[in-house]
């Protein structure tokens, strides 16, 4: 009889690093505490208690974006409502949201703050895997997992994320491949940008998988040139060519050429190990 192979559900906490800013200036700490800005301007301030405290603080708290080497990592759903993203630059972000506070990213504080979430989930179900601060995968039927990072990017390494994988593989006796699949971004900084084909898509391949046991070996990735709709990434080199594309290849497979054919296509170039 074929065993079961064992599959994840992965829990996503939107927007997490802001969340646990709140959260954990959300305390009390001889009186209202406070959210110290690394910009101009007051800090925030909340009263009140857990999880009520942390929703007011959102509700009432100016835009908020956390940053790591001047580049927006994360941001409060008021700062999207003004225009600010994942990946822009901080003095763009300020030009479009003036208000905006700038607070410094901090991986140990996002660690810090998850842990008694994971500790709560676990009660529950045990055997909760931590991807990332605000990304847990938790065992279930049915269901499989595909993974992105970016392999420049600079709060979380990519090396965590790879590591993960060969841990989870171990644990499932070499058979992590049947359920999750992972592909490092070449170049891409945090979520995006950098010098990398940053745009592409992933849910069809996943929806594929699940629907018709189709898995996923490459996924066609383009850069964000001049008249890209969604938006150019000034981070290209110069010598690139505004509609360049490259195979996103699933770990631990890379991109490499084929020897023959322009180099800006991704049908010049092969996934192999």
């Amino acid at each position: 009889m074929m065993q079961q192979p064992v599959r994840s559900l992965v829990l996503w906490f939107p927007d997490w690093p802001v969340t646990a800013l709140l959260r954990e200036h959300a305390r009390p700490k001889a009186g209202a505490a406070a959210v110290q800005t690394a910009g101009e301007g007051a800090p925030v301030h909340a009263d009140g208690s857990g999880a009520e405290r942390t929703a007011a603080m959102r509700s009432l708290a100016p835009p908020i974006a956390l940053v790591a080497n001047n580049v927006i990592v994360a941001c409060s759903p008021a700062a999207r409502a003004e225009g600010v993203r994942r990946g822009q630059r901080r003095r763009d972000a300020q030009a479009r949201c003036p208000q905006l506070r700038v607070v410094a990213a901090d991986p140990a504080r996002d660690h810090r703050v998850f842990a008694p979430v994971v500790s709560v989930i676990e009660d529950r179900v045990p055997g909760v895997q931590i991807l990332r601060p605000g990304v847990c995968a938790l065992h279930a039927r049915g269901a499989r997992m595909v993974l992105y990072h970016g392999v420049s990017d600079a709060i979380f390494s990519a090396e965590d994320t790879r590591q993960w994988m060969l841990r989870m593989d171990q644990a499932l006796g070499g058979k992590g491949s049947e359920f999750a699949r992972y592909f490092p971004v070449p170049g891409m900084n945090h979520c995006s940008a950098g010098p990398a084909a940053d745009q592409f898509d992933l849910l069809t391949p996943l929806v594929q998988w699940v629907e018709q046991g189709v898995a996923p070996g490459a996924v066609t990735a383009s850069v964000r040139g001049a008249g890209n709709a969604g938006g150019v990434n000034t981070e290209l080199p110069a010598g690139w060519s505004a509609t360049r594309t490259r195979p996103l290849c699933a770990w631990p497979t890379v991109a490499r050429y084929n020897g023959s054919g322009d180099v800006e296509k991704a049908s010049s170039f092969s996934c192999k190990p």
